[in-house]
């Protein structure tokens, strides 16, 4: 089954494809995969780790389209998924103008 990219789901339907490995005698606490692909490490197990993973991949994309990235080799995350982490929208405001302000709707 084909999954959309971690960065375009909620972090509630991330946590249900994504499954966290503890590591042992390794510097970080897990690794965490989603569609079978890993996402890399974390520092924390559960929820938290999870969290981790998700807002690091939303970050990321916000990241790649920046204009200093180009092309933009990832989509955009939608916008729900970007009020989840409103730090992200604080660190990334020259893309503030592809995500609706506070009291509109928009479809990204």
């Amino acid at each position: 089954m084909t999954l959309p990219l971690p960065h375009q789901v909620l972090f509630s339907e991330f946590c249900r494809h994504a499954t966290l490995t503890p590591l042992h005698n390794h510097g970080r606490a897990a690794e965490v995969f989603y569609n079978q692909q890993s996402l890399g490490f974390v520092d924390h197990h559960g929820q938290e780790g999870l969290r981790q993973a998700h807002q690091r991949e939303v970050n990321n994309a916000l990241y790649h389209n920046t204009p200093d990235q180009l092309p933009a080799i990832v989509p955009l995350p939608p916008a729900k998924v970007l009020g989840e982490y409103p730090q992200l929208a604080d660190k990334f405001p020259e893309l503030a103008h592809h995500f609706p302000s506070p009291g509109h709707s928009q479809t990204i």
